[in-house]
């Protein structure tokens, strides 16, 4: 029996990271206490950002008193992460926080029905748009939280650093500062398949993209020097799902070199498609633009979402060319406070429903 509520974090994905890291944080200040059971690359994201308040353990110990599994969404593929999970949520109720509106699909069975063995207790969503398509799809609505993206509100919160700093991270990373960086938030461009289902030949990475017989970075490298600005240097940035490869006449640059904001921060144009990076960039105001329209037979299946959820959250600026509103930034600013209060009112509605499983955990 402990004093102090206990959370079990289990992850293995850089964006879970990302995403659970302030709202670990958030749960740390209102007297949690935090453990983490993890894989990498989810787990040096973790190490590097909560080492401070929380305990990492490499299994699970035979007594276990956390009250309840605050976890990350994981691709379907990867069984070692889900074994993890698995095991984790054994007897525990699990919280499921979705950074994005790609791949719900990861939900739903093969058949396109509801998953029934294994679901969370509860998703935390950015958007209403997410709650909706899988309400559509047969889920209840009882388990959603919409509480807005923690990632950009962390975005907000920290913001870009100043040139002081920007110059720092540039002379680390060997770029010249007074180079026109432009950075490409890679992630893959689908054939239109099941998330499911494997890659096939018609699967790409934003890198390699063609614009009708080029390719995407000839393209805009072109254009950028037809607007005067002298020859571009291109950094490239892979999915976190993504092997880095490298293209002619780009650099990669990986997590390990830079986190999200340093290598924002060193940018001075940003190009992607739907990424959180490219999201990220949007909200602190950089030059920023999509090239969705431009890539041959590109629709949001290419980038593993709905057309409903992609046009919801384009209303908002989120996608496509229309950039970020204040209105969308605000909306945004309280949500790591907003998943963190989700928790919360999670396990209080357990000590209301179930108030002899609560004092075996928290009381």
């Amino acid at each position: 029996m402990t004093t102090t509520p206990k959370i079990r974090v289990v992850c293995w994905e850089t964006g879970s990271a990302v995403a659970l890291a302030p709202v670990m944080q958030s749960l740390h200040d209102r007297r949690f206490e935090i453990v983490v059971t993890a894989l990498d690359p989810g787990l040096s994201i973790l190490r590097k950002r909560c080492d401070s308040f929380c305990s990492f353990e490499d299994g699970f110990p035979t007594e276990r008193d956390e009250c309840v599994v605050l976890t990350g969404v994981g691709a379907p593929g990867h069984k070692t992460g889900w074994a993890l999970l698995t095991e984790a949520g054994c007897g525990f109720p699990v919280i499921c926080l979705l950074d994005h509106g790609k791949g719900l699909e990861r939900f739903l069975t093969k058949s396109n029905r509801p998953v029934t063995n294994g679901m969370p207790d509860q998703i935390l969503v950015p958007d209403s748009a997410i709650v909706d398509e899988l309400v559509a799809k047969g889920m209840s609505s009882s388990c959603f939280k919409v509480t807005g993206s923690p990632v950009l509100a962390e975005a907000v919160s920290r913001g870009a650093p100043d040139i002081s700093k920007r110059q720092a991270i540039r002379e680390r990373l060997e770029i010249s500062p007074t180079a026109y960086v432009v950075l490409i938030a890679s992630e893959g461009v689908h054939d239109e398949h099941s998330l499911h289902s494997d890659c096939g030949e018609g699967c790409t990475t934003l890198e390699h993209a063609m614009v009708g017989d080029r390719p995407l970075l000839e393209t805009l490298r072109d254009e950028i020097i037809s607007e005067g600005v002298p020859e571009p240097m291109f950094l490239l940035r892979p999915h976190p799902t993504q092997t880095a490869n490298h293209v002619p006449g780009s650099r990669v640059v990986a997590w390990s070199d830079a986190d999200e904001l340093e290598i924002l921060s060193v940018s001075d144009r940003v190009y992607g498609v739907s990424s959180m990076l490219l999201m990220i960039a949007a909200v602190l105001g950089l030059d920023t633009r999509s090239v969705a329209e431009r890539l041959d037979a590109w629709s949001p299946a290419s980038a593993y979402m709905t057309p409903n959820v992609w046009r919801e959250l384009s209303k908002s600026g989120i996608f496509g060319d229309c950039p970020i509103t204040i209105e969308t930034r605000t909306r945004h600013t309280q949500a790591i406070d907003s998943a963190a209060e989700a928790v919360e009112g999670f396990l209080a509605g357990i000590q209301q429903t179930d108030p002899a499983r609560a004092n075996e955990r928290w009381l």
